[in-house]
C-alpha cells in the first residue's frame, strides 16, 4: 500500500510529462490516459471496500462522528443531485459522472483515505508526509534549473520536442515548451512539469504551509532562508498573481497563529521586505504582469452573467454538467471561472449548500481544534492542508478546481490521512 501511494503521488506530479512528452514521443493518441488517476482512487476505494468486510475491528471507523455526520450529508447531497438531474432534469448519466468527477470527487478521495486511515499504522502514514516533503524538496531545486534553461537556452526544449507555439496539452502532441504574462510576448513564466504555469503555482501555494511546518519552521539555523528564497522564486517565477496573493496570504496566516507576540521584529525582518518587493513588483512591472486586461476584466463579466443564469432556476440549477470546467466552450458562453456560481448554475441551492456545509467545516475545523488541544504536534500535517483550505476558498472566486486538479488529488489523499493522524487516540496517547 505505501508503495501504490508513492507511485500514485509521484505520477501526479509527472501527469504533464507522462501524459503529453510521452504520447508525442511514442506517437499515439491514447485519450484514456487521462483517467490513471481515477483508476487509482477506484483502486484504493476497493481496497477499503474489502478492508471493511475482511476486518473484525471495521467498526472503529463509526468512532468518529464527526466524520460519520459529514460522510451522510456528503452521500446524502450526491443522492440527491443524481435523483433531481435524472428524474426531474433528464440528464444523461454520462453528464452526472462527468460534473461529480469536477465538483465531488474531492471530498469522495478525502472520505476514502479518511476511513482507510483506521486500518494503516500512524508510523506508516507519517512517513507518506515526509516522503511527499522530501519530494517537493526536489521540485524546488529542478524547477529553478528548469527556469534557467528557458531564460539560457530556451532551444534546447525545442530540441526535445517541446513547442514554443503550443498552449495547451493535448495528448499526442508536443508540450508547450514556455508560457508568457502576456500569453504570446512578454515574460517568461516557469511551469517546469506541470501542465501551466498557474498549476505550478497552485501546486506550489498548497504545499507552502507543510513546506514551512515540517521544514522552515523547526529549522534554526540561517540554512532556512536561503530554502525560503529557493521556494520565493519558484512561486514568483510562475508569474501567476493568484498564486502570489495566496502565498502572501498563507504567510501572514501562518505568523498571526505562530509569531502573534514577536510582531515587531517578525515585521521589520520579513514582512516589510516582503511588502516593499511586493510594491516593487506592482510598480515596474504592472504593464506585463498585474494589467493583463484578458485576465482581469472578464472575470467581472462573465461572474454577473453567469449569477443571472443561477437566478434562472435557483433551486434545482440547470443540470449536471452544465457549465463546463476551465474556459471550454459549451452551451452559451465560456465557464464563469467561479467554483461556487459553478455549482450554484448546474446544482442549485440546496446541494450548494450541503456541499458547502462540508467544504467549510474542512476550512475552519481543524483550526480551530489546533489551538484547543495540548496535541499540537500531531495536528501539524492537518493544520496545514487547512490553511491552504482557506487559500482555496479565494481562489475558488476567479478559477474553477479543474485548472489545478492535479493539485486536488495528492491534497485530498494527504488531507485524509493526516485527519485520521491528528485526532486519532492511539497517536495522542
Amino acid at each position: 500500500m505505501k508503495n501504490l501511494i508513492k507511485i500514485f503521488l509521484v505520477w501526479i506530479i509527472l501527469q504533464f510529462f507522462l501524459q503529453t512528452f510521452v504520447t508525442f514521443w511514442i506517437w499515439i493518441n491514447i485519450e484514456i490516459i487521462w483517467l490513471w488517476k481515477e483508476a487509482f482512487i477506484l483502486m484504493f476505494f476497493l481496497y477499503l471496500v474489502y478492508l471493511l468486510f475482511s476486518q473484525k475491528n471495521f467498526k472503529t471507523i463509526f468512532k468518529d462522528k464527526t466524520i460519520v455526520w459529514l460522510e451522510i450529508i456528503f452521500i446524502a447531497q450526491v443522492i440527491f443531485a443524481f435523483l433531481i438531474n435524472i428524474l426531474i432534469l433528464k440528464t444523461w448519466i454520462s453528464q452526472f459522472i462527468l460534473a461529480f468527477k469536477y465538483d465531488f470527487l474531492g471530498f469522495f478521495i478525502f472520505f476514502t483515505f479518511v476511513n482507510l486511515s483506521h486500518f494503516l499504522d500512524h508510523k506508516f502514514i507519517k512517513s507518506i508526509m515526509l516522503f511527499f516533503w522530501k519530494t517537493l524538496k526536489v521540485i524546488l531545486i529542478w524547477a529553478i534549473f528548469w527556469y534557467a534553461i528557458i531564460l539560457l537556452k530556451p532551444s534546447i526544449l525545442y530540441n526535445i520536442w517541446y513547442d514554443h507555439n503550443i498552449y495547451e496539452w493535448i495528448a499526442g502532441q508536443r508540450p508547450p515548451a514556455v508560457y508568457k504574462t502576456q500569453q504570446y510576448y512578454g515574460y517568461p513564466r516557469n511551469q517546469f512539469l506541470f501542465e501551466r504555469p498557474i498549476s505550478f503555482g497552485f501546486f506550489l501555494v498548497a504545499f507552502w504551509p507543510l513546506f514551512y511546518l515540517l521544514y522552515i519552521r523547526p529549522d534554526k539555523s540561517k540554512n532556512k532562508y536561503l530554502r525560503l528564497i529557493i521556494y520565493w522564486l519558484n512561486v514568483i517565477l510562475t508569474f501567476s498573481r493568484a498564486a502570489w496573493w495566496a502565498w502572501i496570504f498563507q504567510i501572514i496566516l501562518l505568523w498571526v497563529i505562530f509569531n502573534a507576540r514577536d510582531f515587531k521584529k517578525y515585521f521589520i525582518k520579513f514582512l516589510l521586505p516582503l511588502l516593499i518587493v511586493i510594491t516593487w513588483i506592482w510598480i515596474v512591472w504592472y504593464k506585463q504582469i498585474i494589467s493583463r486586461d484578458f485576465s482581469n476584466t472578464w472575470h467581472v463579466d462573465l461572474l454577473v452573467k453567469w449569477f443571472n443564469m443561477f437566478l434562472e432556476n435557483p433551486l434545482f440549477g440547470k443540470w449536471a454538467w452544465y457549465v463546463w470546467p476551465a474556459s471550454h466552450w459549451w452551451w452559451i458562453a465560456f465557464n464563469p471561472e467561479n467554483q461556487y456560481i459553478q455549482i450554484l448554475i448546474e446544482f442549485g441551492l440546496i446541494i450548494f449548500l450541503m456541499w458547502f456545509f462540508v467544504y467549510a467545516f474542512l476550512n475552519i475545523f481543524p483550526i480551530v481544534k489546533y489551538f484547543k488541544t495540548k496535541y499540537k504536534e500531531n495536528m501539524l500535517f492537518l493544520l496545514a492542508f487547512s490553511i491552504w483550505f482557506l487559500w482555496l476558498s479565494i481562489q475558488w472566486l476567479v478559477l474553477h478546481s479543474f485548472v489545478d486538479r492535479m493539485i486536488v488529488y495528492p491534497f485530498m489523499l494527504l488531507i485524509g490521512l493526516s485527519w485520521w493522524y491528528a485526532f486519532s487516540s492511539k497517536n495522542q496517547s
